[in-house]
């Protein structure tokens, strides 16, 4: 087995120890139109940390050549880690959606431990590889947290290329983790405020759900008229 499933394992076997044994402290139960707005937050930086790590996976596999090519455009424009971004989001969604919104300090300390090895020898290896390509790559593009200024000034088609076949690739991941949302939220509203108040929580990640499954269908009909476009 690879360490990186083993550590990946630990901390995971970590985590549910410390949601077990002080459930009180570390899970959020808060009612009101506050909560229900962190609920709507989370949920959205899950879904954009699946679009953004299916987008970097699908781009990099389509345009690296094997490797042999450095991947610079798509997601790889906006920050040069867009996989790891996008597993933040998703474990910043995942937190802010069960538990107290302080965890996120121990989320990201815990994010900076685990990954900054990682982030540091796959920069070496690229760097041996491609010289003064990555480098110039390296002063243009942030390692992790995208600049305001591109965001603000390219459209969201140009840095989440898309598509469907990819995204169909991933659906098992996305479908699980939006399924153990679902069986998290149901637990929470039926415990605190019965079936009723459930019903009109899911209609609200309904909404979410149609407008992500929207934004994938924009994206990758987008994508895909635009690469038939630069082939003839």
């Amino acid at each position: 087995m690879k360490l990186r499933i083993k550590l990946n394992g630990y901390v995971l076997f970590a985590a549910g120890c410390a949601l077990l044994a002080f459930p009180g402290i570390v899970i959020r139960r808060e009612s009101g139109s506050s909560d229900d707005l962190l609920e709507m937050i989370a949920i959205a930086l899950i879904l954009a940390g699946q679009l953004l790590r299916v987008s970097a996976r699908g781009y990099k596999s389509e345009h690296s050549y094997s490797g042999n090519h450095l991947v610079q455009g798509g997601p790889y424009s906006l920050v040069r880690h867009p996989m790891y971004l996008g597993i933040i989001l998703i474990g910043c969604g995942v937190v802010l959606f069960v538990l107290q919104p302080w965890t996120l300090l121990i989320f990201a300390a815990g994010f900076l431990f685990r990954y900054r090895a990682l982030f540091n020898n796959e920069e070496k290896a690229l760097a041996r590889k491609f010289g003064n390509e990555y480098e110039d790559y390296c002063r243009r593009v942030p390692r992790l947290i995208p600049r305001l200024s591109v965001l603000a000034g390219a459209g969201i088609s140009s840095y989440l290329p898309l598509r469907l076949s990819w995204f169909i690739r991933e659906m098992p991941s996305i479908l699980g983790i939006l399924a153990l949302g679902i069986v998290i939220e149901s637990w929470e509203e039926i415990y605190l405020h019965g079936p009723r108040y459930l019903m009109m929580s899911l209609a609200h990640f309904d909404v979410i759900l149609c407008a992500f499954f929207l934004i994938v269908f924009f994206l990758a009909r987008h994508y895909e008229r635009t690469t038939d476009k630069s082939n003839y």
